[in-house]
């Protein structure tokens, strides 16, 4: 019997990469629940947050594999605290900066 390779899109390739190489290259790592958020006011706070800091929503399969695929220990941790749908932030100093306004 042949075991059967699962298909990853390349698509989703192209998402863990540029997690992974978020994860790598920045120091602080917000991650949000956004479980019960209406999409129109997620997309409202990303579109406010452009250009200060990178905001992503990606499947928890292709956070967890970029965390993993980081090499980052700490980074690791973070998987076990993420239990809903979640927006993953960078440079979160900018952005807590413009939440306190």
């Amino acid at each position: 019997m042949t075991k059967q390779i699962a298909h990853v899109t390349e698509g989703k390739k192209k998402v863990v990469k540029e997690l992974t190489d978020l994860v790598k290259k920045k120091r602080t790592i917000l991650v949000a629940s956004i479980k019960n958020i209406p999409t129109s006011q997620v997309q409202e706070i990303v579109k406010k947050l452009r250009g200060k800091a990178v905001v992503k929503v990606p499947k928890k399969n292709l956070i967890f594999k970029a965390l993993n695929d980081s090499g980052d220990a700490k980074a690791k941790e973070i998987e076990s605290k993420i239990n809903d749908s979640v927006a993953v932030m960078f440079q979160i100093w900018i952005v807590l900066t413009l939440l306190q306004n």
